[in-house]
């Protein structure tokens, strides 16, 4: 739709300023079908608005390879939804949360 076509012109406009466009791809898709398109796992992964973890983790997980970076992005003042037992069956630890930004490693 256009409000994610306008998010993902940004993120490219963004890549492109930082000089990263050879090593990163924006991609404006549903996520639950960008695994079966991926030629590798991804080092990083980025999710806003997205719903419960639950919704999440099995959609990001097989997108992450080892030691990749999933960033979610949540309102700043919302108790924690991210249970530590849940985050390590889908085989994630989670590094640090600031503001409105939660960083996980996957395992």
């Amino acid at each position: 739709g256009e409000p994610e076509a306008v998010a993902a012109e940004k993120c490219r406009y963004a890549v492109r300023a930082l000089g990263v466009a050879d090593h990163v791809v924006v991609t404006e898709t549903d996520a639950a079908r960008l695994g079966p398109t991926l030629t590798a796992p991804a080092d990083v992964v980025t999710a806003r608005s997205f719903g419960a973890p639950q919704v999440l983790m099995p959609i990001a997980a097989p997108l992450l390879r080892s030691g990749g970076l999933l960033v979610v992005s949540e309102p700043p003042d919302r108790q924690s939804r991210w249970d530590t037992a849940e985050l390590l069956t889908w085989g994630f630890d989670e590094l640090d949360h600031v503001g409105g930004v939660r960083r996980l490693l996957r395992r």
